[in-house]
């Protein structure tokens, strides 16, 4: 299950949201501006291109820090994990980059119901003419950061989508991916949280 919500403030400084708990584990995608986020005593900062994992059942508030703020919101079902702020440089750091030529993945991780990665895609994905993309056990949401995307589900149907909007790739459905507009980014958000031994090119 992957629920997508987004969130706005048009304000610019010191809008706290009220303490709440989500009965799903939740990501946070921020787009542009900042907020700091506090959960079970911790607290960190999120910026644009970072995200926050936050457990099903736990209390946490946010302050924005500076607007406009614009965040995905990103539910699935409840998991064993625990909070993490993370963005493209901790992929880095831990070897959770992968640069495949046309494709860049930052994988961020996340709970075993939900995980996120985010790509840069310079043309098409797969690289390879003539080849589907296939995940068999996850459902993916195509999220687009920036640029405009051409996604085709092979024997379904054929969407443009851009900046802003999203689609959802159920598991089953070979895809492919073509940069309408770049640069293309993208965050794929996937339930259960995505493998590679489920992945095959076909």
């Amino acid at each position: 299950m992957l629920l997508i919500d987004t969130m706005q403030v048009k304000g610019s400084q010191g809008i706290i949201k009220r303490t709440f708990t989500r009965p799903r584990d939740a990501i946070y995608l921020v787009l542009r501006g900042s907020a700091s986020i506090s959960i079970d005593g911790l607290s960190g900062e999120l910026t644009a291109g970072s995200v926050a994992y936050v457990p099903a059942f736990t209390k946490y508030s946010m302050v924005i820090q500076q607007g406009p703020y614009q965040a995905w919101l990103i539910e699935g079902d409840k998991s064993e994990s625990e909070f993490f702020i993370r963005n493209k440089a901790w992929a880095q750091e831990n070897k959770q980059f992968f640069d495949k030529g046309l494709v860049k993945v930052w994988e961020l991780g996340g709970g075993k119901s939900l995980d996120i990665a985010l790509a840069a895609i310079e043309d098409r994905h797969p690289a390879e003419a003539g080849k589907w993309a296939l995940n068999k056990e996850v459902d993916m949401k195509y999220l687009i950061v920036s640029g405009r995307a051409k996604i085709t589900l092979k024997d379904v149907n054929q969407i443009i989508i851009n900046k802003g909007h999203s689609v959802l790739i159920e598991k089953g459905v070979p895809y492919k991916v073509k940069a309408v507009k770049g640069p293309l980014e993208v965050a794929m958000p996937s339930s259960p949280a995505w493998s590679p031994e489920q992945y095959e090119l076909i």
